[in-house]
């Protein structure tokens, strides 16, 4: 969405505020009406939710947005989207005046924060201020929506664990695999669908400031924003309550979030997608239908499908910058290969290019080896060209390469896709005469997806 689409917001919402405000009554039939969400199963009582909604109404302490009951209502998990940007407050048109927490915080201080805006937006401003070393288990602990327990000074059960349901936003110049590197820690499959990286192009003039939409000059655009901002902050959460009461429209909200969520997962996946992209996608898809139900309810005068587009796009660059929809573990165990390939193949891997098992004499001496590898020649004049295969040591394959790793479900992963040749037998590993070494098992990789591409750069 870009800077044009936030103004039109603020000021459809100018139209909003002139709407009559919750009377008595409509707080009234909000607290005693057990609403199920728009769910038809019924599984969830909105009832906590609207009590809270309406204290702040009476209070003008509006700190919720749209999205969170759509979250309640979905029974999704809570969400957290990393944005390349340097300043969340100005990439975000939100309207609650307390948001941002912010990455440095230590795990108690970051606890609270989250539980204080529990059914709300929390935006973490700049994740390179977190800790490199434990900001993969801070992810883990906001995605999951529950504290740590801790025992008091006598060792018995201490505080209360606290808990919360939000949606997070993160910004920072570094995604959460490049900061988490920087203290050689590897990022994880769940903490990356916990957390999930959208790269922001400035080069596409949607930038903040790149579009003034009449205003004079940039200062101009920046004060206009913080005003309306600060002046009608709150209201759609009041249009949304007012139309989310309307008994003749419940089921026509429900089919939108229903229809919108189920469409967007089937038109931006393929069939072959991971269950980890599935997730990804939900979420994305969960933001959507937030969006198109809110511009059904005539809150944000936005066109139909306009939602939709903007998640979409934010999921195909989250989809880029993955390279691609396949399981994350699968991908990362590829990499590792990959890597030690790049690094260690002229050096680590004796060179072994006659057809008798016999290492070849005028090569370099092999420092710290970890396998063998064979150079083939293929095709005549012009279309002459050479593959390599590595043959790689069973206890260099175990203790090095995949080091950490469930080395069965390695295995199985690169059988399935076609990295490593089996044996005669099945297994993963195979028995080969090896020069010097005679006949033993070791791992026969011919194939690995991304090498050739690498190898012809640096060519």
């Amino acid at each position: 969405m870009d800077v044009g689409s936030g103004l039109m917001v603020l000021d459809h919402v100018q139209k909003l505020d002139a709407l009559p405000k919750p009377t008595a009554s409509l707080i009234r039939y909000l607290s005693a009406q057990p609403l199920y969400s728009l769910c038809d199963e019924q599984i969830i009582d909105a009832c906590n939710l609207i009590d809270k909604c309406c204290l702040r109404i009476q209070t003008d302490d509006f700190d919720s947005d749209l999205d969170t009951l759509c979250i309640r209502t979905t029974k999704h998990e809570e969400q957290i989207f990393q944005y390349a940007s340097t300043d969340a407050s100005s990439r975000v048109a939100h309207w609650v005046r307390h948001f941002t927490g912010c990455d440095s915080a230590t795990d108690n201080a970051l606890e609270s924060i989250a539980a204080a805006h529990s059914d709300g937006l929390l935006v973490l401003d700049e994740i390179g201020m977190c800790d490199p070393r434990i900001i993969g288990e801070t992810v883990y602990m906001l995605g999951n929506g529950t504290g740590k327990a801790r025992a008091n000074d006598r060792g018995q059960a201490g505080r209360q664990v606290q808990e919360w349901r939000l949606l997070f936003l993160s910004t920072g110049e570094k995604t959460l695999a490049q900061h988490m590197a920087e203290a050689n820690k590897e990022l994880k499959a769940g903490m990356e669908v916990r957390m999930l990286a959208v790269p922001a192009d400035a080069s596409k003039g949607l930038g903040m400031f790149d579009t003034l939409n009449g205003f004079e000059d940039a200062a101009a655009l920046s004060d206009a924003l913080k005003a309306r901002v600060a002046k009608y902050y709150g209201t759609p959460l009041t249009a949304f309550l007012t139309a989310l009461c309307e008994p003749d429209k419940r089921h026509a909200w429900s089919a939108i979030l229903r229809r919108t969520l189920e469409g967007f997962i089937a038109q931006s996946l393929p069939a072959s997608a991971s269950g980890q992209a599935h997730r990804a996608a939900a979420r994305f898809g969960l933001a959507a239908a937030a969006g198109e139900l809110a511009t059904a309810m005539g809150i944000t005068g936005w066109p139909d499908g306009t939602a939709t587009t903007a998640a979409r796009v934010c999921l195909n660059a989250w989809m880029n910058e993955r390279g691609g929809v396949g399981n994350f573990e699968g991908d990362a165990i590829v990499s590792r290969l990959r890597q030690v390939i790049e690094r260690f193949g002229e050096s680590r891997f004796t060179r072994w290019e006659s057809a008798a098992a016999k290492i070849d004499e005028h090569g370099p001496r092999t420092i710290d080896r970890l396998g063998f590898r064979k150079t083939m020649e293929h095709g005549l004049g012009d279309a002459l060209h050479t593959t390599n295969t590595y043959y790689v040591l069973p206890e260099s394959w175990r203790s090095e390469i995949f080091r950490g790793m469930n080395i069965n479900a390695v295995n199985k992963e690169l059988l399935q896709r076609g990295v490593i040749e089996p044996g005669n037998d099945g297994k993963a590993s195979t028995l080969v005469r090896l020069p010097g070494l005679g006949t033993q098992r070791c791992y026969v990789v011919k194939t690995i997806p991304g090498l050739a591409e690498s190898e012809a750069r640096a060519a």
